[in-house]
């Protein structure tokens, strides 16, 4: 079998495209809860966009054997791996135990959030758990980075996090939202009608193929004029996006 090569390749399939056909709608492969990228970015502690310089790995436990699940493009850092006897990282109730971290130098080009400095280097700590899944950059390609920052200014950035090539993964209209500061926090997106009936500081996100239209091409903030928090998006992209669903695809 053929591999194409990905130029930019970062661990985040099960991030931005969401639950595939008869999976849990609210939790990826890697044992992610699907958020908006506005819920992301809102939990975060720092975002920028960088490029990644260099990567050293430690091992912090002794290797185990984990059978591939998916694998794309071995000749890069890219893979995604999963073991079926191991709790996933974020529904585990006790902290997951990490099989390696992958140590990376980035240099910070634009700052959306968090105490970092713009045009210098910074260390982004990555950790692969037992379960298989960690993110994964590209040396020289440059990215999305969000998580959290410690007391020393290193960036953890976890699997759940919100993480992409910044050429093909960011959409235009997250690039001028993070740029802007157009991503409010003072909002709520609920992921069911029950969740948070008759608030006017909330939107609910739509679910399957409509739900990834609004999460690149919309977001959530409040409005002056009705008083109440409304989707916002550009017209031209997410009508474009939701003509390109499936019909079967559209009342998922």
């Amino acid at each position: 079998m053929a591999y194409r090569p990905l130029l930019c390749a970062v661990l985040v399939w099960g991030l931005l495209y969401g639950p595939t056909v008869g999976e849990d709608p609210a939790v990826d492969d890697c044992g992610c809860f699907t958020k908006h990228p506005q819920e992301k970015f809102c939990s975060s502690e720092a975002a920028f966009k960088g490029r990644a310089l260099s990567v050293f790995t430690l091992s912090a436990a002794p290797a185990i054997r984990i059978r591939p699940l998916l694998i794309r493009d071995p000749s890069s850092v890219f893979r995604k791996r999963r073991s079926f006897l191991l709790p996933s990282p974020q529904l585990s109730d006790q902290q997951p135990m990490t099989r390696k971290t992958m140590k990376y130098k980035f240099h910070v080009d634009e700052v959306f959030k968090g105490d970092i400095l713009p045009d210098s280097e910074i260390n982004v700590d990555v950790h692969e758990y037992m379960s298989g899944c960690s993110s994964s950059f590209s040396i020289n390609q440059t990215y999305l980075v969000t998580g959290e920052l410690d007391a020393h200014g290193v960036v953890h950035n976890g699997v759940c996090d919100w993480s992409g090539c910044w050429n093909s993964d960011v959409s235009l209209y997250q690039k001028i939202s993070l740029k802007s500061g157009g991503y409010s926090c003072d909002v709520k997106i609920c992921h069911h009608d029950s969740e948070c009936p008759g608030d006017t500081d909330t939107c609910v996100w739509p679910k399957g193929a409509v739900g990834t239209c609004f999460a690149r091409h919309a977001k959530c903030h409040m409005s002056a004029k009705f008083k109440k928090a409304v989707w916002t998006a550009f017209p031209s992209r997410i009508d474009s996006c939701l003509q390109n669903i499936p019909v079967a695809k559209y009342h998922e």
